[in-house]
């Protein structure tokens, strides 16, 4: 984790009792209970017992089966779990950061330093919290917490924080607010490990790598990488990261380039000093290119950078992408098979594990994606229906591109790709078409030139060798 220290967090000798005691609490907490119960009798209930135990993996499995040291960090999952649950869309971590600005109350006013009303403190801590975490005030999830319109008061929170054995009774009436628990008293300082805080310039490159990668949106990574590189000098600050992701996991190393590529062009002199290093090598080189400083890219580091991005996706456990990867990167040979023969050949230091993943794929009998075809329903704002037969490997910038040549679109618009609560650009490349039918029955596209355009997923298929993709029906 790493503390904001300018509000308070509290550090482990804050924290009292052992793993036994506090475990102990965390089995007797009222929503601990609920959810092994639901858990044990396979009950369908919903709400917050239910999220709880999904959260901290106690569906169908017993709690008594968990070690003191498990049942603490399952109990915090859940917690967490049912906190994200509560929180509005569209402010990040809200019902958690009301939950440590309550806490770092409480907090304040056990070591007499509370200075002013109990809930005008957690206003302003919270207001602290967010912008230490670089996001938006949670005003709608504070007031479903409310009794009161104007209220500074969140009766609907301390219940909350009782149920998951958080909170207590407080010294005085509800306007002085909740106290807290031993359990309560450790979640304060385990809690903020989930909040996007900026990272400390004290940290390794490693370190800082392992924090980014604890966060899935590119939004939030650049904000908690800001701390980090506003203690570095644009130069050191690349060189140091370059030199550590040569030694590190294909995964974290690309989240290395990624940072150090953020820094912008005043990096320039670390990425040439970078440039025939052993595993940085091929970025360098791609990153020297896009300024102009060498020619377009060579074969043998495509493909090498193809092989890294498989190396990616296997510790993801998704051979089919990992091959779709290596098939668009164009290696030598006519079918897949053959086309993992010339892996090794990249020199990747993942070669031979790359390629013998793949290879157990293929021989799985699995489908594979470059071998399918996505039949589509694709519905205009008049309610007139197409059909078009695509690659099941397309982006969505490759169904952008052909739905653009089918209706005549000349870009006079941005146009948006709608997934569930998602939206995407339409020129990204990285979401691939399946991967955002799966997660939607349907997705849309939005112009404000060119209406919306609706696509559902009619089947998917085989590809017929015979024809030629896309294919309008």
């Amino acid at each position: 984790m790493v503390k904001a220290t300018t509000i308070g967090h509290v550090t482990s000798s804050d924290l009292p009792g052992d793993a036994a005691s506090l475990a102990a609490s965390a089995r007797s907490c009222p929503i601990m209970r609920d959810a092994v119960e639901f858990a044990a009798d396979g009950v369908p209930a919903m709400g917050r017992p239910w999220a709880f135990a999904a959260g901290a993996g106690l569906i169908g499995a017993r709690e008594d089966a968990f070690g003191d040291e498990e049942i603490l960090e399952r109990w915090l999952a859940g917690v967490s779990a049912v906190l994200a649950g509560e929180t509005a869309e569209g402010e990040d971590d809200g019902a958690l950061l009301l939950t440590l600005a309550v806490l770092g109350a409480v907090k304040a006013r056990e070591n007499g330093r509370l200075r002013g009303a109990f809930w005008e403190v957690v206003r302003v801590r919270l207001q602290d919290l967010c912008d230490h975490a670089g996001t938006r005030f949670p005003f709608r999830t504070r007031r479903q917490y409310t009794e009161q319109r104007w209220g500074h008061e969140l009766p609907g929170l301390v219940r909350l924080l009782a149920e998951c054995g958080i909170g207590a009774p407080g010294p005085g009436g509800a306007e002085d607010g909740p106290g807290w628990t031993d359990l309560g008293r450790w979640a304060y300082g385990a809690l903020p490990g989930a909040v996007p805080w900026p990272a400390s310039p004290e940290l390794s490159p490693a370190e800082l790598v392992g924090y980014v990668t604890g966060f899935s949106e590119d939004r939030v990574r650049e904000h908690v990488v800001s701390g980090w590189l506003d203690g570095h000098a644009p130069v050191p600050a690349a060189r140091e990261l370059l030199a550590a992701a040569g030694a590190m996991s294909a995964a974290r190393r690309m989240f290395a380039v990624w940072i150090a590529h953020g820094i912008g062009d005043d990096a320039l002199p670390a990425w040439r000093e970078a440039a025939d290093a052993v595993g940085t090598g091929p970025y360098a080189r791609m990153m020297l290119r896009q300024a102009g400083e060498l020619a377009s890219p060579a074969e043998e580091d495509l493909r090498w950078l193809a092989v890294e991005k498989a190396a990616v996706v296997l510790e993801q456990d998704n051979p089919d992408e990992a091959l779709t990867v290596l098939w668009e990167a164009g290696l030598p040979g006519d079918d897949p098979g053959a086309m993992l023969e010339s892996v090794p050949a990249t020199g990747h230091p993942d070669a031979a594990a790359v390629a013998k993943q793949v290879a157990g794929f293929l021989a799985s009998g699995a489908p594979r994606s470059v071998e399918q075809a996505l039949e589509l329903v694709v519905t205009l704002d008049d309610e007139t229906r197409h059909g078009v037969e695509v690659p099941a490997i397309f982006t969505l910038a490759d169904l952008h591109d052909v739905l653009g040549e089918r209706f005549g679109w000349d870009g006079s618009g941005p146009h948006v790709f709608r997934v569930g609560k998602n939206a995407y650009s339409a020129g990204d490349d990285e979401i691939r078409l399946a991967a955002a039918l799966a997660r939607a029955q349907r997705i849309t596209c939005i112009s404000d030139g060119s209406g919306e355009v609706e696509i559902s997923l009619e089947k998917k298929a085989a590809q017929d060798p015979g024809r030629s993709y896309p294919r309008w029906r």
